[in-house]
């Protein structure tokens, strides 16, 4: 969607039809009649051009619905800049054109998919701290609507590990293993994966309309992916195990859940739910339809196996059947989908938690401001006693990064302890 004045708006036609190459401009508004301009409620960011893309398109249009998406590609391209935009301080990826926290607000669900990808840099330390932020991150209108985040792929976790600590502990989750196979033993080529048999997962095969039953192919020869096993901490939820040769033993988790809704006064402080699967979804496969035969990759199977776990992520995200959710649900000139310099909306001044925290020998601390103006950022020690003025004067609204590298304003390093912002 153009805007070339505040009076006049263009619908870019689709043009992939006659070139060799595609672009999009996200969000990607439609015209819907008697709505106004809208654009979808989820983003998928393919982050790995591993063949999982079709299978997952074809689930969402199944469930019927629109979603936008971002091609990623760096893992398979020989550089490409963070979808998170920053400013400053990074070298070369200096002021990068991509997203801020404020554009990604106008979506309520993202997925990422990491397809068959074991490449421990699959994206950007920052993009994974952008989708951290966004769990956390409310706008005026949208602050109290239930947001989830799916990260989906073979190597998902291992990136995560690697490249965001402190995103993997909000998903309540850590590795045990990058590798299923070699973990457990078992090297069947079909695995099965299913709810744990002492029960306790968080949603269960009742919340998707389709039957639940599905496998994993390609775990041993004559394909080979490399699968991770996911353990929990914190408040993760283990909700699907590996099932070993036999079908006696269960290892460990192919899919960590969490949730953090957390009420107060006005409606939710928190309101988000999080998913994280060992397995992409183009890896899946329900019985095959003649004859039930296990991990038959067709695509019909395999599409069958990932429509199944989007519908039930969808319905325990969101406490609705997902024939029920809307799918394209932002007007163009309405709610807080805005930039700085931008009219519309109206953003949050919030301080976020600094990370890492506990940190040495430096940590970031995020925060938003609402209006240009006069702000000031300063740390104190428990006895109430400035420590460090990290900023002080007029700020510009928007998003603000600023690193505290544990010293005072003497330029002294300060003791362990705690310390207040």
């Amino acid at each position: 969607n153009y805007v070339n004045s505040p009076n006049q708006r263009y619908l870019l036609p689709d043009t992939t039809g006659g070139f060799f190459s595609e672009f999009e401009i996200l969000p990607s508004w439609r015209a819907v009649e008697g709505q106004g301009l809208r654009h979808p409620c989820m983003l998928y960011v393919d982050a790995f051009n591993g063949g999982a893309q079709p299978f997952i398109e074809a689930a969402f249009d199944s469930l019927g619905y629109e979603v936008d998406r971002y091609d990623y590609l760096d893992a398979t391209s020989n550089w490409k800049a963070p979808m998170a935009r920053w400013f400053g301080g990074y070298g070369s990826r200096d002021d990068n054109n991509g997203c801020t926290i404020f554009q990604l607000l106008g979506y309520r669900g993202i997925l990422v998919n990491s397809g068959s990808s074991n490449v421990p840099q699959l994206m950007w330390p920052e993009d994974y701290g952008m989708f951290s932020d966004w769990l956390t991150a409310h706008d005026m209108d949208g602050r109290y609507t239930r947001q989830g985040l799916l990260l989906n792929g073979d190597g998902m976790a291992l990136a995560l590990q690697s490249n965001s600590p402190t995103l993997m502990a909000r998903l309540g989750a850590t590795l045990l293993d990058s590798d299923y196979a070699s973990y457990s033993g078992n090297l069947e080529s079909c695995v099965r994966i299913e709810s744990p048999s002492a029960m306790g997962e968080a949603y269960g095969t009742s919340n998707s309309a389709n039957d639940y039953v599905y496998d994993a192919y390609g775990n041993w020869c004559p394909q080979q992916f490399e699968f991770d096993v996911i353990g929990t901490s914190g408040v993760g939820v283990g909700n699907r195990v590996y099932v070993d040769g036999g079908g006696f033993t269960e290892t460990e988790f192919a899919q960590v859940v969490t949730e953090n809704i957390v009420p107060d006064g006005m409606g939710y402080l928190e309101n988000y739910r999080t998913i994280l699967d060992g397995v992409s979804w183009h890896h899946l496969a329900a019985p095959d339809a003649i004859g039930g035969d296990r991990c038959v990759s067709s695509l019909d199977n395999v599409a069958q196996g990932a429509f199944n776990e989007l519908a039930a992520a969808v319905e325990w995200i969101y406490d609705v059947d997902y024939s029920g959710l809307t799918v394209l649900c932002r007007e163009y000139g309405l709610g807080s989908v805005s930039v700085p310099g931008d009219s519309h909306g109206a953003m949050a001044t919030r301080l976020y938690p600094s990370a890492p925290n506990p940190f040495a020998p430096r940590t970031t601390i995020r925060f938003n401001l609402a209006t240009t103006g006069p702000a000031e950022l300063a740390i104190y020690d428990v006895a109430g006693r400035r420590i460090r003025t990290l900023a002080q004067g007029t700020l510009d609204a928007g998003p603000h990064d600023l690193v505290w590298d544990g010293t005072d304003d003497a330029g002294h390093s300060v003791p362990s302890g705690t310390y207040w912002m």
